[in-house]
């Protein structure tokens, strides 16, 4: 008797982080994506082009999932509290806050689930208004080298516990890695060399906790380029990050800087909303949606 055994292949999976302040936590308003004009894909080489026959984003892209948490008042000890859940992504609800708004994920996101037509998985741990530095004296540690790496950590431990349970029998592949943040540190007048320095002791104490929890071999980690008040403290930390990205492997840099930000949105990209009264220097819909999708074409599977 001849007894063939069939292996079974594991499912792939893939993962996406995206840290840092507001424009991770996701700035671009949900309503906007009613846009028939300008939400489109492919928009990162479109613009400013209007859409033509292009498909557009939902929402609510098929196969994309989210660890939700979500907290009346935002706390350290809301974050750390053991009470999230993996559900099916919504742009209108990414937020811990429940602001309808989202941000570079969602592009991202899509485009890999189309691509591979495997399951996409977002852990977002990001704060409004959080620094890497309380003041412009590298020394003097800002609240993500402290109460925020540490949150940071934690909600990742569960979101993968949780994933493990929900997909025992996956490989979990993390694909991207994503930070956005810097404009508080500008705004407190940190230099881009003391920015770095308090960058390189976050993400070394974070990418070792990484490598001790997940396979990081394909995964690609970028950094994206501040645009928000656009003063002097923000080059000078943009021209810091964007030297230091470069000596690093698999890393790279996200200029967006030829896209709009929410207050520079004419008339026709604002609609269906129309001009709003939280409409500021955040970067628009259109410039997250082509975050999403120049941060895709770097990736390799």
């Amino acid at each position: 008797m001849i007894i063939n055994k069939v292996k079974k292949s594991r499912e792939k999976i893939y993962l996406v982080i995206l840290r840092g302040q507001s424009h991770a936590h996701g700035a671009a308003l949900t309503a906007r994506l009613g846009n028939t004009n300008f939400n489109y894909k492919g928009i990162y080489l479109g613009y400013p082009s209007v859409r033509t026959t292009q498909g557009q984003y939902s929402a609510t892209p098929t196969g994309c999932y989210q660890y939700v948490k979500k907290m009346v008042s935002v706390t350290s000890d809301n974050w750390l509290s053991d009470n999230s859940s993996w559900m099916s992504y919504n742009a209108a609800d990414t937020r811990v806050d429940s602001t309808q708004q989202f941000g570079c994920e969602l592009s991202l996101l899509t485009a890999i689930q189309e691509r591979t037509n495997s399951n996409v998985y977002l852990i977002k741990c990001a704060q409004s208004g959080t620094s890497l530095a309380q003041s412009a004296t590298p020394s003097s540690l800002g609240n993500h080298n402290y109460t925020n790496l540490k949150i940071c950590k934690q909600f990742i431990n569960y979101a993968l516990r949780d994933l493990k349970i929900l997909k025992p029998n996956a490989d979990i592949i993390l694909i991207a890695d994503i930070w956005s943040q810097g404009e508080n540190d500008a705004s407190n007048g940190l230099t881009g060399a003391n920015y770095i320095i308090e960058l390189e002791k976050y993400e070394k104490d974070y990418q070792n906790f990484l490598q001790g929890e997940l396979n990081t071999n394909k995964c690609c980690r970028f950094y994206t380029k501040l645009k928000f008040n656009e003063t002097p403290q923000e080059s000078s930390i943009n021209s810091s990050v964007e030297s230091w990205v470069s000596t690093r492997n698999k890393s790279f840099f996200i200029n967006l800087d030829a896209y709009p930000q929410r207050n520079d949105l004419t008339v026709l990209e604002n609609a269906p909303s129309g001009v709003v009264g939280s409409d500021d220097q955040h970067l628009s819909y259109i410039a997250m949606l082509s975050a999403g999708e120049l941060m895709f074409e770097t990736i390799t599977y």
